[in-house]
């Protein structure tokens, strides 16, 4: 699949894989999506989608996920140690857009799709070399509404999202994936010393007819510390603290530590190339 590295200026008519900035800042009078920056875990804010028409035609679809890998399997964390009621149940997040978000990124023709991620099987898997997993996704909320049946021919986002078993694996970047997102890193201004060595990859798919999976790199990937009760540890600056889990040579530890492993969308599929 082809990469396209884009700036600000981003073309409405593209082809196989999107790049979009995951560090677009909004702008005054305009209902941008927020902040795409280096470990945040909430990069969008969600629209309603449809951009004032009767139908939400989606173009391209962008997914984040957020869940705890312990060595084993897919968990939830604590947001605050000490506090039983701010359990975060491991969810995946699919953005989808129409043509005319690339024009600035408007919030208004995106909406979002949010589910709880739930783990059937440990699987084996080459690109996800640290853990790999079958699983399915379970509609939690969704400001998805009226999608256009010429464009979705499984009814609607929710239905065809839990209706497929799911392929989510963790694992360091391959080279050409890495080297793609250091060169547009450092070509929007940012230091990849701040991103090196804490990133790593998320692939995710759906299951095939032959019985496999057919599954793509799709996220860069930060872990976070955890106590040993499971709750988010945050460093002097009150940030969650980053684990760095790559190292000098681009290779991923031998024995990943238990951690929350956060998946920013920096790219996106059309529709027909996912599902």
């Amino acid at each position: 699949m082809r990469l396209f590295l884009l700036s600000l200026s981003v073309p409405t008519v593209l082809t196989g894989c999107i790049l979009v900035p995951f560090f677009l800042e909004p702008t005054d009078g305009n209902d941008s999506t927020p902040v795409w920056d280096s470990f945040d875990s909430s990069p969008w804010g969600g629209g309603g989608g449809g951009g004032g028409t009767s139908e939400f035609r989606p173009f391209a679809v962008f997914i984040d996920a957020e869940a705890v890998y312990d060595g084993r399997t897919i968990d939830g964390y604590y947001l605050f140690a000490n506090d039983s009621n701010s359990f975060q149940e491991p969810v995946v997040k699919f953005l989808f857009v129409e043509q005319a978000y690339f024009n600035n990124y408007n919030a208004r023709y995106a909406c979002e799709w949010e589910g709880k991620i739930t783990v059937l099987d440990r699987l084996d898997a080459t690109d996800a070399a640290w853990g790999a997993f079958e699983v399915q996704y379970t509609l939690v909320q969704t400001t998805c509404e009226n999608f256009s049946e010429a464009s979705w021919t499984n009814g609607d986002p929710t239905e065809a999202i839990e209706s497929q078993t799911w392929f989510v694996g963790y694992g360091p970047m391959s080279r050409s994936f890495r080297d793609e997102f250091k060169q547009a890193i450092t070509q929007w201004g940012y230091a990849w010393e701040d991103y090196d060595p804490y990133v790593f990859s998320t692939w995710m798919g759906v299951a095939n007819a032959a019985g496999g999976f057919n599954y793509h790199e799709v996220d860069w990937s930060v872990a976070y510390e955890l106590d040993p009760d499971g709750g988010l540890v945050y460093d002097d600056s009150g940030d969650a603290a980053a684990i760095s889990l790559i190292d000098g040579d681009g290779d991923g530890v031998t024995d990943v530590p238990t951690g929350l492993y956060s998946s920013q969308a920096w790219q996106g599929f059309l529709l027909e190339d996912l599902f």
